[in-house]
């Protein structure tokens, strides 16, 4: 049965788990740095998006109407409110990114703190912290979801489901997927502990109130109609849906990529990501006679249980973004402590492509101040070189996700937030086509091989266009006669 501290036994104080985390945290962040502000991720990956999105809201675009968009209006002021303020740079980015961290990684400890049994929650606050720091970088959304839902966790913990509630309200205004189903399971919960309507409206109004005043203030910077669709998480739907089916997507990237062979699941977060699923459902299971007794600590392990089987199975992505979470509930189930060591251990050994990753980088990447200070690889920037050859005094049309627009002279993107099946309207479409068509020069981003190029449309488009370059991260066509 999961463990729960005695009466007499008084909570470690916070700041023992906060400090070394963070202190873990800043020296991760460093190591990562170049892997971080990678210049392929800002030229035609999620981090460029993330400077893209401000771009597209400072030319007065829309989310969710004039461009398509499948994260929350919160996650859209958050982007709007930090680059106006520090600059749509790399360095910008780098700076809310290590902002968001430290929200993490605080909520993280915090869990930890609650969940102590012979250290064990410290150090695996510690060592996690690494998965966190260079997961939670692809762009702003992740971060900030993250920090809410992990502080949502630690105040379910304490026993605090109404401003748990309140944290996982704004989790879903940043991305209305995970934050929506933990903020139901809450409701669910605060239903089943409360005694009358009076203390139920009581758990329930601050997160109501907190809703209304996110809305509102989305509403100052989106306007009603974009606020609106971009709550709903109708937008995040019709992309899964074009997407492959979500178990396909976990075997093909997670499970058994192809390829791979043991060492990938002893090497990266991949085989704690697997053994853990296992651990933690069937954890869960054994934890539901303790939730009925009212325990809070297997109610949080049924509520992550919960969250990860949907994740998996409804919407599964982007895997190491949500750890946190699946760290948080193994610790709840799991409360022999020769076993969390097991647990602890495996993070380590899986850390090592993470860590392997982060000397290479420093090793092979160098900043560079014409490309918004990304950290770029010789073969980056021949290729970069290249595409500005081609082009000569001629205008470059880039079509892909990411900002290489503000980072190459003489060049323009689409009004499109992200280049990907399922995002892109007819109307957007469109205008891509007109404006492909129209362009001398088109340099197509590539995203795992292939990119926009998996498009019709695009490939019709570019009829008229004659191929000049085929590279790793671009394909480049010149357009016939005058």
């Amino acid at each position: 049965m999961p463990h729960t501290p005695s009466s007499t036994t008084a909570p470690r104080p916070q700041a023992l788990y906060v400090l070394p985390t963070l202190l873990a945290g800043a020296v991760f962040f460093v190591a990562h740095l170049p892997t971080l502000g990678a210049t392929v991720d800002f030229l035609l990956a999620d981090a460029g998006a993330s400077l893209k999105l401000e771009a597209l809201l400072d030319a007065g675009l829309r989310p969710a109407i004039d461009f398509g968009y499948n994260y929350g209006p919160l996650s859209a002021v958050a982007s709007q409110l930090g680059y106006s303020l520090l600059g749509r740079t790399v360095t910008a980015h780098l700076i809310l990114v290590a902002l968001l961290c430290v929200g993490a990684l605080t909520g993280l400890a915090r869990c930890m703190a609650r969940l102590e049994n012979g250290w064990t929650g410290l150090v695996m606050s510690v060592v996690f912290a690494q998965a966190i720091v260079r997961n939670l970088g692809l762009n702003l959304t992740y971060g900030l979801e993250a920090a809410c839902l992990l502080h949502a966790l630690a105040f379910h913990l304490e026993g605090r489901r109404d401003r748990a509630l309140m944290l996982a309200v704004l989790a879903a205004l940043v991305k209305p997927s995970m934050g929506i189903l933990y903020a139901g399971i809450l409701v669910g919960w605060i239903l089943l502990r409360s005694s009358g309507l009076r203390e139920t409206w009581a758990r329930l109004w601050p997160a109501a109130v907190t809703a209304v005043v996110a809305l509102g203030c989305s509403m100052v910077v989106l306007g009603f109609q974009s606020t609106l669709r971009t709550a709903l998480p109708l937008s995040g739907m019709t992309h899964y849906e074009a997407l492959e089916p979500p178990l396909t997507k976990l075997v093909n990237t997670l499970a058994a990529p192809p390829g791979v062979n043991f060492k990938y699941y002893l090497g990266s977060l991949s085989g704690f990501w697997i053994l853990g699923s296992v651990v933690l459902v069937l954890g869960s299971l054994r934890a539901i006679p303790a939730a009925i007794l009212q325990n809070v600590q297997a109610e949080v392990g049924l509520s992550c249980a919960a969250l990860h089987v949907a994740f998996a199975t409804l919407f599964f992505g982007p895997w190491p973004t949500y750890l946190g979470l699946l760290a948080v509930g193994l610790f709840c189930v799991v409360t022999a402590r020769p076993l969390r060591w097991v647990l602890v251990a495996i993070v380590v050994l899986g850390s090592k492509q993470m860590t392997s990753g982060a000397v290479a980088s420093w090793k092979e990447r160098r900043p560079d101040a014409s490309l918004l200070g990304s950290w770029v690889l010789p073969s980056e920037r021949q290729e970069v070189a290249e595409v500005l050859r081609i082009a000569g005094s001629r205008p470059i049309y880039f079509v892909t996700t990411g900002y290489p627009e503000g980072a190459i002279p003489n060049s323009r993107g689409t009004r499109s937030w992200f280049v990907a099946p399922g995002m892109i309207s007819e109307s957007e479409q469109a205008v891509i086509v007109q404006e492909v068509r129209a362009a001398p020069v088109v340099a197509v981003g590539k995203v795992l091989g292939i990119g926009a190029l998996q498009f019709d449309w695009l490939r019709e488009a570019l009829s008229g266009h004659k191929l000049q370059h085929d590279g790793k991260h671009f394909t480049v066509y010149v357009k016939d006669g005058p």
